[in-house]
């Protein structure tokens, strides 16, 4: 078994570097979360943004306080990549993926099922060793869940719409016997003035309530609408039709120009939950 652990590339950049600090932030932005009194049967998935936490943590905190009611044992987190050109998916290959609030597991079982029976997912270091949209998803995790959770960590890069049926079918299997809830990391559109972002971003956000994957995946490639996580976004889509009967909530948007006053050129956050 692999012993390395992905030690953290942004801490004290993205999130703050102290572990008391960073808890101290993330209880601030879940105090202010207006919390969601529905009733989930299973949580398929959430979309969480992943910018520093100062732009967009208190977006990001509507999708944890809805992880934590579901407190899974297995978490794909699926993040896009902007540091390295990967073809397909890569899984890192060691034992933890690191914070300033400790190590998280990663489940090996899990992870070399879905890389043995995914043509397209490959366990390797390419695309996690600075990427922050996967890591800046972490604290968050370890602050609402707190322990006897694993992770499967996954970094998109260029992927055909085969390798991404291939992806979410397999975790459709793996869901049958053990239950897994997806974190999709993306954040929305990027430096548009304010009204045009909002313009555009609900535009995506109505065709996610009505589960317009096709449609999103061809406005995304026109540039029409923008997520830097539209892969991670589409898989977790498509893992929960597969799965069941989703439906789609919205829990919060807003912009930077909304968290930091600064309305030139703004980028969008979401938080959302799919769910039965």
């Amino acid at each position: 078994m692999a012993t390395t652990s992905r030690k953290p590339a942004v801490a004290g950049k993205f999130y703050p570097g102290s572990n008391k600090r960073l808890e101290q932030d993330i209880q601030n932005y879940l105090d202010n979360v207006e919390e969601w009194e529905e009733e989930i049967d299973q949580l398929y998935g959430v979309i969480s943004p992943h910018a520093g936490y100062e732009f967009s943590g208190p977006i990001a905190a509507y999708s944890y306080s809805v992880l934590a009611k579901a407190s899974p044992k297995h978490l794909i987190i699926i993040a896009p990549s902007h540091h390295a050109y990967i073809s397909g998916f890569t899984i890192y290959p060691g034992a933890y993926y690191e914070t300033p609030l400790g190590k998280i597991p990663i489940n090996q079982e899990l992870s070399n099922t879905i890389s043995n029976n995914c043509s397209s997912v490959q366990r390797s270091k390419s695309g996690h060793q600075q990427e922050h949209s996967l890591e800046v998803q972490l604290p968050f995790i370890q602050y609402v869940l707190e322990e006897d959770f694993d992770i499967i960590p996954i970094i998109a890069g260029d992927v055909d719409q085969t390798g991404l049926d291939m992806l979410s079918e397999e975790l459709s299997e793996i869901n049958q016997k053990e239950e897994i809830v997806i974190v999709a990391s993306s954040d929305l559109s990027h430096f548009h003035s304010y009204d045009q972002a909002v313009k555009k971003d609900r535009e995506l956000i109505n065709k996610l309530k009505d589960f317009e994957i096709d449609d999103l995946l061809a406005a995304h490639k026109s540039r029409k609408l923008e997520a830097c996580g539209m892969i991670p976004i589409n898989v977790l889509m498509q893992f929960a039709l597969n799965s069941g009967s989703p439906q789609f909530k919205e829990l919060n948007y807003r912009n930077s120009g909304d968290t930091t006053g600064e309305k030139g050129k703004v980028v969008g956050y979401l938080s959302a939950a799919i769910y039965e």
